[in-house]
């Protein structure tokens, strides 16, 4: 079975902080990437940030699943690796079940 590379970045806030909108982390690391952000593909699906090597999707911490299922998809259409960049807002218990799931399903944790 081959296994793929995904990469996954955590930002945490503070419990008390009141996240912004999705939209404004993934512009913001986004352009830190020299990547270029809501990239449409060729079946109009839209990808978070595409940078030279990775098709990343952004998300709350909840929507990790999501998250991983979205990024692999856009890493199919690009011939990219997948990335996901979960912003979690107070609490590590999903980035731990998503990198559980990452490794459980062969999708192995890397940059």
């Amino acid at each position: 079975m081959k296994s793929i590379t995904m990469f996954m970045i955590l930002i945490l806030l503070p419990a008390t902080a009141s996240a912004f909108p999705e939209k404004h982390y993934q512009e913001q690391w986004c352009a830190e990437q020299r990547g270029t952000a809501e990239v449409v593909l060729a079946d109009h699906t839209r990808a978070d940030c595409i940078t030279a090597t990775h098709a990343i999707e952004f998300d709350f911490g909840k929507k990790w699943a999501e998250a991983i299922g979205q990024s692999l998809y856009y890493s199919l259409q690009t011939g990219k690796r997948a990335g996901v960049v979960l912003i979690l807002d107070g609490s590590i218990g999903c980035a731990s079940t998503a990198l559980f799931n990452i490794s459980s399903y062969r999708l192995t944790p890397g940059r």
